[in-house]
């Protein structure tokens, strides 16, 4: 079974979603929250992908343990960085009533999703992710349970966000179903 496989199977049930980005995003309070989040988690998975492209098969078991330390310790570092943004995003104001805010929050989640699960993705494609799925309880579902509550803290920030998220969903249900079904148990 892939890595992908799993983080797509277990952040979908802990209820977090994804949205396309939006092209042209409006300034909101949430939005930079977010956009200053992300800036946080790029440093962890550039990390993150540098070390993933320095593995290959030539690689040593020094070098392999290496990359899993790494691998480890910047997810365990997202995963503080969203936790400590909840508390800031959950003091935000309400901002209720605007699509262009709703959207730009969509948005800025999106791109922090797409951005973990691009590093997830590279870990996959260095066969070392056995150390993630191993370490499922320890390392994966404190990220994805800090994506869910992150979500939900902007939920109550920003009016039908999770009806926009859904609403955007419905067009990647597809791929993911089609990824489930090459899933061998």
């Amino acid at each position: 079974m892939q890595f992908s496989s799993i983080f797509a199977l277990s952040t979908l049930a802990l209820g977090v979603f994804s949205a396309p980005v939006v092209e042209k995003r409006q300034s909101s309070a949430a939005a930079s929250a977010l956009d200053s989040l992300f800036s946080q988690i790029t440093t962890y998975t550039g990390s993150i992908n540098s070390t993933a492209a320095g593995i290959n098969s030539a690689s040593t078991a020094a070098d392999n343990s290496t990359a899993q330390s790494t691998f480890a310790s910047d997810i365990s570092s997202i995963t503080d960085a969203i936790n400590s943004a909840i508390p800031t995003i959950q003091a935000l104001p309400s901002e209720s009533g605007s699509t262009d805010s709703t959207n730009a929050v969509a948005a800025s989640y999106a791109q922090i999703f797409e951005e973990i699960n691009g590093a997830l993705n590279n870990i996959d494609a260095t066969g070392l992710e056995s150390l993630l799925t191993k370490r499922q309880t320890i390392i994966i579902t404190p990220l994805t349970t800090s994506l869910s509550q992150l979500i939900t803290a902007l939920q109550s920030v920003v009016d039908n966000l999770l009806a926009v998220v859904k609403e955007l969903l419905d067009g990647i249900l597809t791929g993911i179903n089609n990824a489930l079904l090459g899933i061998t148990l």
